[in-house]
């Protein structure tokens, strides 16, 4: 059971790697249009964070991954799969079973609304003032895991990735909702 739960772990973090791959330009699925080139601009970003500014870690208070069910202390972790990919950091719960991460990308926003058709599963929101995409290859509650990205300013998205929850849309969500408040001012 533990090296179950230690393949689907891996297995979340390579989807991760692979679905920010393919938004940055990475070995991806093939089958998705390329990233737009940085600087492409999308939905109006009247506040914007710039969460590159910030210790991948701290990018998720620690009373908020308590709340959520996760170890306070995140890991950053790095693609074995694309080297050029930046980290992100996991945070897991004790057993390990569920897990998710943050870290920031240098695309638009834009792109995951252009793409639209390439996910089942697609919603357009607004999480702290900013504009949000949740894309998903197949149906968040049968795989338990959820995609939502974040536009932290006109060429970088926050994404987030929860992983082994009932509910991991609403994971993502509150993660990213605490997030936004403390990355600092885009400069």
């Amino acid at each position: 059971m533990k090296t179950l739960k230690r393949s689907l772990v891996a297995s979340a973090a390579v989807a991760l790697t692979i679905t920010m791959g393919a938004c940055s330009g990475g070995s991806g699925d093939d089958t998705a249009p390329p990233p737009p080139p940085q600087g492409q601009t999308g939905p109006a970003i009247s506040d914007p964070k710039d969460a590159s500014a910030v210790d991948l870690c701290q990018l998720l208070p620690a009373d908020t991954a308590t709340s959520l069910g996760l170890n306070p202390a995140g890991e950053v972790e790095t693609s074995s799969v694309d080297p050029d990919m930046p980290p992100q950091c996991t945070w897991k719960s004790e057993n390990g079973a569920t897990t998710l991460s943050l870290g920031p990308s240098n695309t638009s926003v834009q792109w995951y609304i252009d793409n639209k058709a390439t996910f089942v599963d697609y919603r357009e929101l607004n999480i702290a003032g900013h504009p949000t995409v949740q894309g998903n290859k197949a149906d968040p509650t049968q795989t338990q895991n959820c995609w939502m990205y974040l536009g932290t300013m006109n060429n970088q998205v926050l994404g987030a990735f929860a992983f082994g929850t009932a509910d991991p849309c609403s994971m993502t969500q509150k993660a990213l909702e605490a997030s936004v408040p403390t990355l600092p001012a885009a400069k």
